[in-house]
């Protein structure tokens, strides 16, 4: 088993790149990957240092654990979330920081088996063919009204101000909370072919926005995670290059896509964006 990874930063943050390490040591394919996204504007240089340091933590994950199984493997990986949640919690912040820590979305894939551990709004997708699933929960305000409401009709600027509300993030103090989140994280199976992609809120966020203004304001939990759309996108990439699309094929289209619902140019709305994607080759 063999897996292809493209990667895409926001310049405007280079610090919060996506990271990517795979090891095949015994014949066996394991590999984590994910995106962070800093919470506001931290002006903590522990934090920027920790959050250069990711890449080498992906890689220390599966260079010091000799788990051969998915359960084993994602074990490890969460104590390495809680770990650094704690770090993270105790650094020393300006008091101008409210709200202080990271959104963080992280894949275990041992073979074609996955896991994702999410905390805060960066999102996850499993797509295989033209279906996807997304595989997070978004851990702010308005995920939880729609968790509990089948439609709401937002007011103005509501968006933005739930969206920005976080009920869970990487640096909480409240640790119980990490442990009831990774209870409920997402399994399941890669084909050949399939793609996992995680990016930040800002790829969707804009997409969300222009389902609004379709839908007179009112969202829904379907709408809200867009399902749909990321299906559409996969769609539109078969129908131009063919199953055997490049990666780059894929996230060229998903970012024009997301450029075109927000009214940016692609280089400006780069700037506010963490992507990487993952296939089974």
């Amino acid at each position: 088993m063999t897996f292809e990874h493209i990667s895409i930063i926001k310049p405007a943050r280079s610090s919060d790149e996506p990271f990517f390490a795979e090891d095949t040591r015994g014949g066996l394919t394991r590999v984590v990957f994910g995106v962070v996204d800093t919470i506001g504007k931290p002006r903590s240089r522990q934090l920027k240092t920790f959050v250069a340091g990711l890449q080498r933590s992906a890689v220390q994950i599966l260079k010091s654990s000799s788990a051969t199984s998915l359960d084993e493997l994602a074990d490890d990986a969460s104590g390495f979330l809680l770990k650094g949640n704690a770090e993270i919690s105790s650094m020393k912040r300006s008091p101008r920081d409210s709200l202080f820590g990271l959104c963080v979305s992280l894949t275990i894939v041992v073979e074609k088996q996955f896991r994702v551990l999410s905390l805060g709004d960066c999102r996850t997708y499993h797509v295989s063919g033209d279906k996807s699933q997304c595989l997070t929960r978004d851990h702010n305000e308005l995920a939880s009204i729609l968790e509990r409401e089948e439609k709401y009709a937002l007011l103005q600027n509501e968006l933005s101000e739930l969206s920005r509300t976080l009920t869970c993030h990487w640096g909480t103090p409240v640790t119980a909370q990490l442990d009831d989140v990774f209870a409920h994280s997402l399994s399941g199976s890669m084909e050949d072919g399939d793609l996992l992609i995680t990016f930040t809120d800002g790829v969707y966020l804009p997409v969300v926005r222009s389902v609004m203004d379709l839908t007179n304001c009112a969202l829904t939990r379907d709408n809200y995670y867009l399902e749909y759309w990321m299906s559409r996108v996969a769609a539109e990439v078969r129908k131009r290059h063919g199953s055997d699309f490049a990666l780059q094929d894929f996230t060229g289209a998903l970012l024009e896509h997301c450029a075109v619902s927000s009214g940016f140019r692609r280089k400006r709305y780069r700037d506010d964006i963490a992507v990487v994607a993952v296939r089974t080759a």
